[in-house]
């Protein structure tokens, strides 16, 4: 399911125009994906399996984890900015930590790296989602989100829960999982002119 994800996904993008890397399987190396965003991306989406673990993200890779700590200091070190818009489809890539009773911002999470290295947009998931409904989810947001002009992140992202919600299972709810930080009212237009 994860590589039909990227497969529906890199259609989408290249048929509005945007050149894709995809790395697959032993392709989906640390290194590759590091040396990719260094270069410089607008969108960088990922799909596989992800968590948190003491305070930090991951995203599962071919060879070993990649924490968004790494991803931070890669960018930083290279003085290369984050994407324009990072969509982590995966397990959990956007939970704060409860402590005490109160919610503290996860000083290593994907949406604080990503941010902290001028990233204007992470999509992810606060719990597991269904495989079948991050497919739909992601292929729903892409479409609505670059095909219509002026659609807005937050209708996008609207729109992509509802059919989400209209496919999917009964058991565990997988769109509401989605959150969005960033401006909401931002377009694909004056967000990949950054």
């Amino acid at each position: 399911m994860r590589e039909e994800e990227a497969e529906e996904v890199t259609e989408i993008l290249s048929h509005h125009d945007m050149r894709v890397t995809k790395l697959l399987g032993p392709k989906a190396t640390s290194r590759s994906v590091l040396k990719e965003l260094r270069q410089g991306v607008d969108i960088f989406h990922f799909t596989g399996h992800g968590g948190t673990s003491w305070n930090k993200s991951k995203i599962c890779l071919w060879d070993k984890d990649l924490w968004a700590k790494d991803l931070e200091r890669s960018l930083e070190y290279s003085n290369s900015p984050a994407p324009s818009l990072s969509f982590i489809n995966a397990c959990e890539t956007s939970v704060d930590i409860h402590r005490k009773g109160k919610v503290t911002w996860a000083p290593y999470s994907w949406a604080f790296a990503l941010a902290n290295q001028d990233g204007s947009v992470f999509i992810g998931t606060l719990w597991s989602v269904y495989e079948e409904e991050a497919l739909q989810f992601a292929k729903s947001f892409y479409t609505k989100f670059l095909g219509f002009k002026n659609k807005s992140l937050a209708k996008a992202m609207h729109d992509a829960r509802i059919e989400a919600k209209r496919r999917g299972s009964n058991a565990i709810l997988s769109w509401p999982a989605y959150v969005l930080y960033g401006p909401p009212t931002l377009n694909h237009d004056l967000l990949l002119a950054k």
